[in-house]
């Protein structure tokens, strides 16, 4: 379980969009986050 990256062995093309995220298995199969795992902000500017 967990999500897994596929995508062509040029880097190029991942940078392009020719890759895709795949989730395997179900949200309990996971493992739980470990204490203290940073995480990722939103992308909108501030207006």
């Amino acid at each position: 379980a967990g999500w897994w990256l596929m995508h062509c062995h040029l880097t190029f093309h991942s940078e392009v969009g020719m890759a895709a995220l795949l989730h395997v298995g179900q949200v309990e199969d996971l493992p739980p986050v470990p204490a203290g795992f940073p995480t990722c902000g939103h992308f909108m500017p501030e207006i």
